[in-house]
C-alpha cells in the first residue's frame, strides 16, 4: 500500500507542477507558467480519491468484520499467522529456524494435505476438518 499511496499522491502532485502544453490536457504546471490552477486541480483530485478510497474501504472491512471477521485466533498470531493460514515458515523468527516445521508435524499434519487446505479453513485441521484441539474456540462478535 505505501508505494502505490505515496508514489500516487507525489505523482499527481508532480503533474501540477511540471505539466508542459504539449501534454493531452493542454495545460501547463506551475514551473512551465501555468500558475496554481493545475496543481490545486490535481491536488483536489487527489483529496476525492482519497477520502473515497477510505469510505469504501471502511465499508468492506466493516462487511468482513461482521461477517467472518478480520482477526485470527490470538493463539495462531502469536504462533506466526504464515503457519496458521499457509503452513509456511517464511518469517518465522525463532531460535530454532525449524520449530514451525516441527510444531505442524506433532499436529500430525501431512505436507500434501496442507496444500490442499482452504485458507479459510485456517482453524480447522486440514485433514479432517475437524477443530484442532490446541485451538481456543473462537469468539463470537
Amino acid at each position: 500500500m505505501g508505494v502505490h499511496l505515496v508514489g500516487g499522491v507525489i505523482g499527481t502532485l508532480l503533474i501540477g507542477l511540471f505539466a508542459t502544453e504539449s501534454a493531452p490536457n493542454k495545460t501547463a504546471g506551475l514551473f512551465y507558467g501555468g500558475g496554481f490552477t493545475l496543481l490545486g486541480t490535481q491536488a483536489l483530485a487527489t483529496a476525492a480519491v482519497l477520502a473515497y478510497s477510505f469510505a469504501v474501504t471502511w465499508i468492506c472491512a466493516k462487511i468482513v468484520q461482521f461477517t467472518v471477521g478480520l482477526r485470527i485466533d490470538e493463539q495462531d498470531e502469536l504462533r506466526s499467522i504464515d503457519i496458521a493460514a499457509h503452513a509456511e515458515e517464511a518469517h518465522v523468527i525463532d531460535e530454532e529456524p525449524r520449530a514451525a516445521r516441527f510444531a505442524l508435524e506433532d499436529a500430525n499434519v501431512s505436507r500434501e494435505s496442507r496444500r490442499r487446505a482452504p485458507v479459510s479453513g485456517r482453524t480447522r485441521r486440514p485433514d479432517t476438518g475437524a477443530r484442532r484441539p490446541d485451538l481456543p474456540k473462537p469468539a463470537t462478535p
